[in-house]
């Protein structure tokens, strides 16, 4: 089953409206911690609170977006400065979602790392682009989640890793830097069309560009993983074609799960439960209600 899922704000009321609008409550919830520049180390805690709100209010299913704490730490992530930080974060989500019932703990380490202007980027802290160096850090705190979640009841890993770079190659190719395969459980993407810098019928283009979505689709089914979409959206009514193109992929590709930007904050306006965007809005509706 594909879960169709939603980032929402922090507002815990969005649940209320989202499930109105989709008719039944979103199956996943996609959060974010604080990426911004030393602010992951004094927020982490309020972040797993407002989470765990989330879950009393009704979600079913959290994905945890963990970032790096701001950028140029991948050093510091390789040389252990930040376990102490990540083993706590990892033990407290790891109460949280047994303590709601939650199947997995879904964790988002580090996303986006293709885009220069990211947090989370694959450079050194000097700014060189080191797709290596952003492989061990992934790799070193997926070990910390994997070893402080443990294991659940079928004996599996209880953490669930999600690579996920953005759709595209932009500053550096995502097929440098995927990590072992031992690391991570899904291979997921993140795209949006806008409507200032695309046209309608671009969900091709993103789906065919070079470590396009069909690239991700095939390296998922290459290193026996699961795929999805952590965040996608469309900001104007114009790409109702493409709206419909993209649920017609996502129903012939198995996807683990999808989670639309529903927000109108940040670098992309996307909200569709607010009664905006009314054409993508109910396509949205009828394609996963």
């Amino acid at each position: 089953m594909t879960l169709v899922g939603i980032c929402p704000t922090n507002d815990v009321g969005d649940i209320k409206r989202q499930s109105s609008f989709l008719g039944r409550t979103p199956d996943l919830f996609n959060l974010f911690f604080d990426q911004r520049k030393g602010m992951l180390p004094g927020s982490w805690q309020w972040q797993v609170g407002r989470n765990i709100e989330f879950y009393q209010a009704g979600a079913p299913r959290l994905l945890w977006s963990v970032p790096c704490p701001g950028p140029g730490q991948l050093e510091a992530i390789i040389q252990g400065l930040h376990d102490g930080l990540y083993s706590a974060i990892a033990a407290a989500i790891g109460t949280a979602a047994r303590r709601h019932g939650d199947s997995r703990a879904r964790v988002r380490l580090f996303w986006e790392q293709n885009f220069e202007w990211q947090e989370n980027a694959a450079r050194t802290k000097d700014g060189k682009w080191s797709p290596t160096l952003h492989v061990q850090a992934f790799e070193h705190v997926a070990a910390i989640f994997k070893r402080v979640l443990g294991k659940d009841r079928k004996g599996g890993d209880y953490a669930y890793i999600i690579w996920c770079p953005n759709v595209g190659v932009y500053g550096c190719d995502p097929a440098s830097m995927v990590p072992g395969r031992g690391f991570f459980h899904c291979v997921a993407q993140d795209f949006y069309l806008q409507r200032a810098f695309d046209g309608p019928g671009f969900f091709g283009y993103f789906r065919d560009r070079p470590s396009g979505l069909a690239w991700g689709r095939e390296l998922a089914t290459r290193l026996g993983k699961d795929y999805g979409w952590s965040e996608w959206g469309m900001d104007d009514d114009r790409f109702l074609p493409d709206l419909h193109a993209a649920a017609d992929w996502i129903g012939k590709n198995n996807l683990h799960h999808h989670c639309w930007w529903d927000r109108n904050d940040g670098p992309i306006g996307a909200a569709i439960t607010n009664g905006n965007r009314a054409k993508i809005g109910a396509a949205f509706k009828e394609a996963f209600a």
